[in-house]
């Protein structure tokens, strides 16, 4: 076994595990600590968390809350996230089920905060999980979305790329996004475009066509570069991913 190999298993096996940058896209990285200043964690927060993949972002929540659902669809993922769970759950907070949010069967005013990563662009009928997203969330609850808009993908072709690779169904404009919301019934619905510098811009259409592939120091180096372009790109009005957060 070589270095490299002992040294991620031994992070996998250690307290630093989970960590964000274990997703080894500067982009999600600088989109995971921006959709978290949205919001006040309490401890015994319920959260549901649409979208939860191989289940990383959902053990990030569950450290910061009381307990975590993670719903996905793909059984690969799902699996994959039950597997790792003693390693992503050592205090048994989450529970990962492959299914949908239509058909989970959850309680209606269950949870204390809903969160989804950059999910909703995939799904032929969004306003459904809107609409679901709401009957399931507390009173005084709050929603944390991210969607994808690539607002500032200028070459086409890349944006095609995008589309079929990542099977996006589509992009959102604020606008269009903040009404869906409201229609579901959501109140104090907030968009804010985040990715905005051309720095940005320019690094995510090369990432396109390299398939988002990334080193652990590259992807850890990029984000520290893009927290300075994005500070000094924060009047711009267009961005690649856009937040959402609301009110129920």
């Amino acid at each position: 076994m070589g270095i490299k190999r002992k040294i991620l298993d031994a992070l996998l096996g250690s307290r630093f595990y989970p960590h964000i940058y274990f997703f080894k896209v500067p982009f999600k990285t600088y989109e995971w600590f921006a959709m978290c200043r949205q919001v006040t964690f309490d401890a015994n927060d319920t959260v549901l968390d649409i979208g939860s993949g191989l289940g990383v972002q959902t053990a990030l929540l569950a450290k910061k809350t009381g307990r975590v659902v993670g719903i996905d669809p793909q059984e690969d993922a799902v699996n994959r996230a039950k597997s790792e769970q003693d390693q992503l759950d050592p205090d048994g907070k989450i529970e990962f089920r492959c299914t949908t949010i239509e058909d989970a069967g959850l309680e209606a005013n269950t949870f204390d905060k809903v969160f989804s990563v950059c999910v909703l662009e995939h799904i032929p009928d969004h306003k459904s999980v809107l609409r679901e997203s709401f009957r399931v969330m507390k009173p005084g609850g709050t929603l944390v979305f991210s969607v994808d808009s690539l607002a500032t993908i200028k070459d086409r072709a890349a944006v095609a790329r995008h589309k079929e690779r990542y099977a996006v169904c589509r992009y959102f404009k604020a606008d269009e996004l903040k009404n869906d919301f409201e229609e579901a019934g959501f109140t104090s619905v907030s968009i804010e475009p985040i990715m905005k510098s051309d720095l940005a811009a320019r690094w995510f259409e090369k990432a396109i066509w390299k398939e988002f592939t990334f080193r652990y120091i590259e992807a850890w180096w990029m984000y520290q570069v893009l927290r300075v372009a994005e500070f000094m790109a924060r009047n711009q009005n267009d961005g690649i991913y856009l937040l959402v957060t609301a009110k129920k």
